[in-house]
């Protein structure tokens, strides 16, 4: 029968009593209180006594640890914190007395080791009793880590199985907010690693992607996110909130600017022409007839006038950096004192403004023209749906004469621009209503005769603000695009798919301070500043023109735009990204509302087994799962049956 010596050994579950023996090739081997025989390690011995015992008795091993389950360590150490140090015999003495048994020696022994609280320090065979503050730190650590793993597994609970939290506390409201960002950012937020712990400590499994659906799933449940809510970038990307100290600074700018040394075109009548809706009006039309033509102006108004450069707010615009527009929520670049009110061409108020004065021919072939700093007065407040009637002749009024001149004007610019390269996509805008609880969603055509009319004026003031700026070398920020060669370009009469086909091959190029040619709207030359309300690149190039046209120089060098450009770029192209994705998320949202009905739908292109398709009724993408051979461009019915709202996802059967 082999015998062993009975041992203390440390693994990673905790500190074990063992029997370690040598077998015949005088390897160490332990054996346990279950029989458990295993290899051990130098660094796996904590302390080898004397005592010598049989390797099958694994009772005795057993006894031990019940003796040792029922030591009183906080009355040891009452009974020896006044010595310095003690043997673990010398302990044994002051516990047991003198006559301790062998399996009393190791119950201590395994107690002493074992014990969450450390009522003693141990050097090899020496005894410390710690002091009385430390083990008092120790009880504080493990009632916090007690109550740590307790608010945990009650977190645990509620996010898992909806259980209920009485009274929520600090640390658990953290913890909820981490999920939430965790939902709407995925792990840009935290480090990955961190994130991966979290959620491994709340027992969720998987890859990052799938969890994150998971927890938005049970987020739902627990109403802590509606369904309804779109998460994306946005949440973080602009505060709805301006600073209080920016609402006093702007209740205290003066409701009406009138600035001298400007050219007073207060006489002439402005029309501004948006949607129904809009309150920051930034862009007004006039046109008025010549000797020889017409002269048409186009008013935007000089935002740069009503507060200075690096004021707060400057500062809080160049953060804020656009207008963020979702369906439910529209957050402002600027208080609503200034989009709305003193910087919004507000029909029968003057007010400051850019206005390029562009004299035409009678064949509507452009003259001449200037960029001057104006003072105007609005007119008249138009929609595009009453332009549009005026035009299509079933409204006069006393703007008809002047709007269809226009428009016979917009129509000729965009012709040239079409001969000169540019390629055009009709493709709908999708609208949205909301009715307390109801939400509807409908399409508008993009290339109404008003809206086309607006939007090519719009590009005629950026071109020859851009050539003006080139000519007179000064600093701005160009936008251009990658010409499509010719065999590139769709035939096809469908314009969902020739626009699908389209996009796929657009390559978009970074705004830059070096001048390009804008090859799908067909110019040589083109800068933003047409929406200074909205956007700050806009507000920032209508400052430098404006400094220009003012002292002769320009205010900002290439190098200051260059950094703006670095600094802004990804910022806008969240803020983009998050207003399209909100825009699908309110669309899929509908659409989940219309399971099982039957839509109609064109085929952009295969996918494997899948066919891509865009709802013939409203620009959004789906997938259909079908078995039957279907021509691009070819319209098909199919059957919704899926809408996943967490990925924005329709799928679709036929």
């Amino acid at each position: 029968m082999n015998t062993g010596l009975v041992s203390l050994v440390r693994r990673k579950d905790g500190c074990f009593l063992v029997i370690v023996y040598i077998d015949a090739n005088g390897k160490s081997w332990a054996i346990d209180s279950w029989g458990n025989r295993a290899k051990i390690n130098n660094r796996q011995l904590i302390f080898q006594s004397l005592i010598s015992i049989n390797t099958d008795q694994f009772n005795w091993l057993l006894e031990c640890e019940c003796i040792s389950s029922k030591i009183d360590l906080p009355l040891l150490w009452e009974m020896s914190k006044s010595n310095n140090n003690l043997s673990i015999e010398e302990l044994a003495v002051i516990y047991y007395g003198d006559k301790y048994n062998p399996k009393e020696f190791c119950g201590l022994l395994l107690s002493l080791y074992s014990s969450s609280i450390s009522y003693f320090r141990l050097n090899d065979d020496i005894v410390y009793p710690e002091r009385e503050m430390d083990i008092s730190q120790q009880h504080n650590r493990q009632e916090n880590l007690k109550k740590l793993n307790d608010e945990l597994n009650d977190f645990r609970l509620w996010i898992l199985k909806g259980s209920k939290i009485e009274l929520w506390t600090d640390r658990q409201i953290e913890w909820l907010e981490t999920l939430k960002e965790f939902v709407i950012f995925g792990v840009e937020f935290v480090e990955s690693k961190k994130i991966r712990k979290f959620l491994t400590s709340l027992k969720f499994e998987g890859g990052l992607t799938l969890i994150r659906e998971e927890i938005y799933d049970c987020l739902v449940d627990r109403k802590i996110i509606s369904s309804r809510e779109p998460m994306g970038k946005a949440k973080s990307l602009i505060e709805k909130v301006f600073p209080e100290e920016i609402i006093h600074v702007v209740e205290n700018i003066p409701e009406f600017i009138h600035l001298n040394n400007r050219k007073d075109l207060t006489n002439i009548d402005v029309i501004t022409i948006d949607e129904s809706s809009t309150m920051d009006i930034d862009d007004g039309l006039s046109i008025q007839s010549t000797e020889d033509g017409y002269m048409v102006g186009i008013h935007i108004t000089d935002v740069a006038s009503i507060f200075s450069e690096k004021s707060s707010i400057d500062n809080e615009a160049q953060n804020r950096l656009s207008s963020f527009y979702a369906p439910e929520i529209t957050i402002p670049m600027l208080p609503d004192r200034i989009s709305q009110n003193i910087g919004s061409l507000i029909p029968g108020v003057i007010r400051p403004a850019m206005s390029l004065l562009i004299n035409f021919q009678k064949d509507f072939i452009i003259k001449n023209w200037e960029i001057v700093l104006s003072n105007i007065k609005s007119h008249k407040k138009l929609n595009y749906q009453e332009v549009d009637n005026i035009l299509d002749h079933k409204i006069v009024n006393g703007d008809s004469d002047k709007l269809k001149i226009l428009y016979k004007i917009s129509k000729n610019l965009h012709m040239d621009r079409m001969k000169s390269g540019g390629i055009e996509f009709n493709r709908p805008e999708i609208k949205f209503e909301f009715n307390k609880d109801q939400v509807y969603m409908k399409t508008i055509p993009k290339l109404t005769p008003s809206r086309r009319m607006v939007s090519e004026l719009m590009v005629l003031f950026n071109t020859l603000l851009a050539e003006m700026c080139s000519n007179n070398n000064i600093p701005v920020i160009y936008r251009s695009s990658v010409e499509l060669k010719n065999e590139t370009l769709v035939d096809t009469s469908v314009d969902a798919l020739r626009n699908y086909l389209l996009l796929s091959k657009v390559r978009s190029v970074a705004p830059s301070t070096n001048c390009s040619p804008h090859f799908l709207l067909g110019v040589d030359k083109y800068i933003q500043v047409t929406s200074p309300l909205r956007r700050y690149g806009d507000l920032l190039l209508q400052r430098q023109i404006s400094h220009f046209l003012e002292n002769g120089v320009p205010l900002y060098d290439k190098a200051f735009l260059d950094g703006f450009i670095n600094d802004s770029l990804g910022k806008i192209r969240d803020i983009a990204r998050a207003e399209s994705d909100r825009k699908l998320h309110w669309a899929c949202y509908v659409l989940s509302r219309r399971i099982h009905e039957i839509f109609s739908c064109i085929a952009l292109e295969w996918r494997d087994s899948d066919l891509l398709v865009e709802f013939k009724d409203f620009p959004i993408k789906g997938i259909v799962k079908t078995k039957n051979q279907v021509n691009l461009g070819e319209i098909i019915e199919a059957k919704l049956i899926e809408v996943n709202l967490w990925q924005r996802k329709t799928i679709l059967s036929a």
